[in-house]
């Protein structure tokens, strides 16, 4: 039992760092607000909503999505094969632009023991 409450609160520590993490624009410009998106897009990342990200600013957000979505475009042009080969993550991000993106990932993850590109 005492190895699950470490293991839990190892966990918990791994998630509350990842969101510390997060660096958040704090000019309040359009401009880093949009590059914020477009990183996280390109990452990967799932968007966030502006209830998160605290924005009371609808240009703010705009921003962000816009970003967003010209970094997801990116992230989602790439070989979703490879991606899955290479035991990277995939959190679905693509799944309304290309509904064979999660297919492909799923053959990369399946060979990937195999070694086949």
């Amino acid at each position: 039992m005492r190895n699950w409450t470490t293991l839990g609160a190892m966990l918990l520590t791994m998630v509350l760092a990842g969101c510390a993490a997060t660096n958040l624009p704090t000019d309040g410009s359009t401009e880093s607000w949009s590059q914020f998106g477009y990183e996280e897009g390109q990452k990967g990342f799932i968007k966030k909503d502006q209830e998160w990200l605290e924005l009371t600013q609808e240009s703010l957000f705009a921003a962000y999505l816009d970003g967003y979505e010209k970094g997801r475009e990116e992230y989602c042009s790439q070989d979703a094969y490879k991606l899955g080969i290479m035991g990277k993550p995939y959190a679905g991000v693509c799944d309304e632009l290309d509904w064979r993106f999660r297919m492909r990932y799923n053959d990369g993850r399946s060979n990937q023991s195999l070694g086949r590109l």
